[in-house]
């Protein structure tokens, strides 16, 4: 068997700073009223994850808390846009209602 070897550790802190912050874009993203919010923590949360994959894959270190962080932060940003899609299509039928 071949085992792999890794050498350092790069990445790994951009990797555990993207995953709390997608953690907790994610669950603010299910709050109607302060998904809003999670904007602001999820788009460095996404940053986060892609220099911390970058500098992971260049230094051969382990990338699956990186990726894991990145998936969590897609999640959540795909949440918050079907939410804000939701929110302005309800306003813009009360709007627009007759």
């Amino acid at each position: 068997m071949d085992k792999k070897t890794y050498s350092s550790n790069a990445g790994i802190s951009w990797g555990t700073a993207s995953l709390i912050f997608g953690i907790t874009a994610l669950i603010l993203s299910f709050i109607p009223c302060v998904g809003f919010l999670a904007v602001i923590l999820d788009a460095p949360a996404i940053f986060f994850a892609i220099i911390g994959l970058s500098k992971a894959k260049a230094e051969n270190a382990p990338t699956g808390l990186v990726k894991a962080a990145l998936v969590v932060s897609i999640a959540a940003a795909l949440i918050i846009m079907v939410n804000i899609m939701l929110v302005f299509g309800i306003y813009g039928l009360l709007v627009f209602w007759d």
